[in-house]
């Protein structure tokens, strides 16, 4: 690849690291980085299609949030906040993670600590959101974290409970 694509200002090769991934692993999340790409080391590359032997192995950060409203639609999704001196953040929506049964689970438990309006600052939010008191807390896992304190890709991976 180094022969075919010159280098230049725009284009600059990445040296492979054939041991220590772990290492190089650890410095990618010490770093803020989304995590790094790992493959066969024989293995071709086929433009266009996934064949198993690239892999995006992802620096996930984890946080606790509680959870001060849910929508329905296809699936549910649930409005998660952090809370500071001020009040409770907005840091968006998670709707992965949980099995059915678990989210029948937790949507029971929700619906006992249902609200009439928004716990969070300065809320925008859809007409259709159920508010709950934040009460429930579930452990998530993201890549980043915005300035507006939005997470990217949030996963919920356990319910904490109150």
């Amino acid at each position: 690849l180094n022969d075919l694509i010159p280098r230049s200002s725009l284009v600059v090769p990445v040296d492979s690291v054939r041991a220590r991934g772990r290492d190089l692993f650890q410095i990618a999340k010490e770093q803020g980085l989304e995590g790094i790409v790992a493959k066969q080391m024989q293995s071709p590359y086929v433009p266009g299609e996934k064949t198993g032997y690239w892999f995006k192995i992802k620096a996930f950060r984890h946080l606790n949030a509680k959870i001060v409203g849910y929508r329905r639609g296809n699936g549910v999704s649930l409005l998660l906040a952090i809370e500071d001196e001020n009040g409770f953040n907005n840091i968006g929506n998670a709707g992965t993670g949980l099995s059915y049964e678990q989210w029948q689970e937790l949507l029971r438990e929700l619906d006992k600590h249902k609200i009439a309006s928004c716990p969070i600052k300065d809320c925008k939010a859809p007409a259709d959101v159920t508010w709950v008191q934040p009460r429930i807390a579930v452990r998530v896992k993201y890549l980043e974290q915005k300035e507006d304190f939005k997470l990217r890709n949030p996963v919920i991976e356990q319910v904490l409970g109150k």
